[in-house]
């Protein structure tokens, strides 16, 4: 993927301000519960400047109660937001080479490590 300076200069800062929502958010003793909106929405800001608009079989693994329109949601609680209830710990339920993008956010700290190799490693490839 190519990007102009205007493209990485806004990757740049959205990725910035994600990093310091996080740290408001977990670094701080009472959480606020204000910054998960607009974490979302600086999330969202991302995937439209690096994922296709549509085309592509999406993933959003680990998906608990937010839905990704476009993506397919999974989660192994059972909920509305959800596509595919799935223990991702256990077994990864596509076909090699039949997922063009996967998103992911705070699911890796939930698998032990060999579960988080299996799906990180030898499922994901890193885009050329």
């Amino acid at each position: 993927m190519t990007t102009d300076f205007g493209t990485a200069l806004r990757l740049f800062r959205l990725r910035k301000r994600l990093r310091a929502l996080q740290k408001a958010y977990y670094l701080t003793p009472r959480k606020e519960e204000a910054i998960i909106p607009e974490y979302f929405s600086a999330l969202a800001a991302i995937r439209e400047l690096v994922v296709p608009p549509s085309g592509d079989r999406r993933l959003h693994l680990g998906c608990g109660g937010h839905r990704i329109e476009g993506w397919i949601n999974v989660d192994i609680s059972p909920s509305l937001a959800i596509d595919l209830q799935a223990n991702l710990a256990g077994y990864f339920p596509f076909l090699n080479d039949s997922i063009d993008f996967i998103h992911s956010e705070d699911l890796i700290e939930h698998l032990d490590l060999k579960a988080g190799r299996h799906l990180f490693y030898s499922e994901a490839e890193k885009p050329e």
